[in-house]
């Protein structure tokens, strides 16, 4: 789907703009499914996105979409244990787990901090399995300090750099270690 005029969006409250960004969505997967395509999906965190999330996973059964041709992907994640519910990727499968199988095969999680000696390590992980991926739809949100994939305002976090991910370290919202 290639969109050749901007188009901004008004919704109501954080409800209509969850249900309505899972719609949208849910028909931009479609359309590139449609297409042959294996759409390449990077998801973020947040309060509004596992609101989607959820409504999204409700949307999908009897949709047309094959979730089995999903890869999924993370905008930015918390340097935190696989376990730690703090972390994106553990609350976002698990909502969408509850109506369609998540394939491990496609689910790109950012490395945790099990065994990793910091967030700069996992980013360097991340980096290598990302590879030269190409993301058809990257979902972000917006902090309310302006922060948008663990890059933060007048913070290191937010100077320019070559590399595809970055760790991020003293962040100024908790927890202070991040992967962007």
């Amino acid at each position: 789907m290639i969109m050749s005029t901007r188009q901004v969006v008004r919704h109501i409250d954080a409800a209509e703009l969850a249900s309505q960004t899972a719609r949208r969505l849910l028909d931009a997967l479609v359309e590139l499914q449609s297409d042959g395509k294996i759409p390449q999906l990077c998801l973020a965190g947040g309060r509004i996105a596992m609101a989607m999330y959820a409504d999204f996973a409700d949307l999908v059964p009897g949709s047309g979409l094959d979730p089995s041709r999903l890869e999924l992907w993370w905008s930015d994640e918390r340097f935190l244990p696989a376990d730690d519910p703090e972390r994106n990727a553990g609350p976002a499968l698990a909502l969408l787990a509850r109506s369609f199988v998540v394939d491990p095969a496609r689910t790109h999680s950012m490395p945790s901090a099990d065994g990793i000696v910091d967030a700069d390590a996992s980013a360097n992980t991340y980096a290598k399995e990302l590879d030269d991926t190409v993301f058809d739809l990257c979902l972000l949100g917006m902090g309310p300090d302006g922060h948008v994939a663990s890059i933060f305002p007048h913070h290191p976090s937010s100077e320019p750099t070559s590399q595809p991910v970055i760790g991020v370290s003293d962040a100024p919202k908790p927890p202070p270690e991040r992967i962007s």
